[in-house]
């Protein structure tokens, strides 16, 4: 069995499990409720995604000295990553690489900042929803005329509408890289079809008499992992 093949199947499986989870939260938490703290997730996951690049564009520009030289975090990760001979000789056979590695940075700051500032966030939602549910919520179910059954299968189908939402929101940092790691492929092929089809004479006059191209498979096993591409190709 492949790579591709199991990530397909975990996704699916993964997918099931979060589904059948957050049915049973919101049985149990009910609709009124579930919709109360969803509302409430909703405005600070909103506040935390508009926090989150002015902290990390902030964090990125913190200057860091070293030997000597003061450079912006951004730029030393960037000089980390591209300092190796292979990422060196990717770079100057495929442009698009370059491209890729400089946002690498900004994307992996932003996921961390997002999920710090999310957990603070949930932390503080919980506070409001607790004080929404003893002031509110607690006296509405006391009433007569509440129905409870109806209100627990309503929840139950309402947390799988937020199950959808989470998994959504979850895996879009990794959307993203999957994105951006799709055009760096699709990029590399198309100068590589450019020079079979007969653009080899201009591309050989931009790039130097001593330079070639390498075919997109070649360049991307040289950088990163076959079994890590296999991956990115099931997901």
């Amino acid at each position: 069995m492949s790579i591709s093949t199991i990530v397909i199947i975990v996704g699916w499986v993964l997918l099931g499990i979060i589904l059948t989870i957050s049915f049973f939260i919101g049985y149990k938490r009910r609709f009124v409720r579930g919709v109360v703290n969803f509302g409430i997730s909703v405005v600070l996951v909103i506040a935390a995604y508009l926090l989150t690049p002015v902290i990390a564009k902030a964090i990125l520009g913190i200057g860091v000295s070293v030997d000597g030289t003061t450079k912006p975090l951004s730029q030393l990760l960037i000089d980390m990553i591209s300092g190796t001979e292979t990422i060196k000789t990717a770079i100057e056979t495929t442009p698009a690489l370059e491209v890729f590695l400089e946002s690498v940075p900004l994307l992996v700051v932003n996921i961390l900042v997002f999920l710090i500032l999310y957990a603070i966030m949930r932390l503080l939602g919980y506070i409001v929803y607790k004080i929404i549910d003893v002031t509110c919520l607690k006296k509405r179910e006391q009433k007569p005329t509440y129905n409870a059954k109806r209100d627990k299968w309503l929840g139950g189908g309402f947390g799988i509408l937020k199950g959808i939402v989470f998994v959504v929101l979850a895996f879009a940092p990794l959307t993203a890289l999957t994105g951006m790691f799709t055009d760096l492929r699709d990029n590399t092929q198309a100068l590589y079809t450019a020079s079979e089809s007969g653009a080899a004479a201009t591309l050989s006059e931009v790039q130097g008499e001593g330079s070639s191209l390498k075919n997109t498979k070649e360049i991307i096993e040289e950088v990163i992992p076959a079994g890590f591409t296999d991956a990115i190709e099931g997901y």
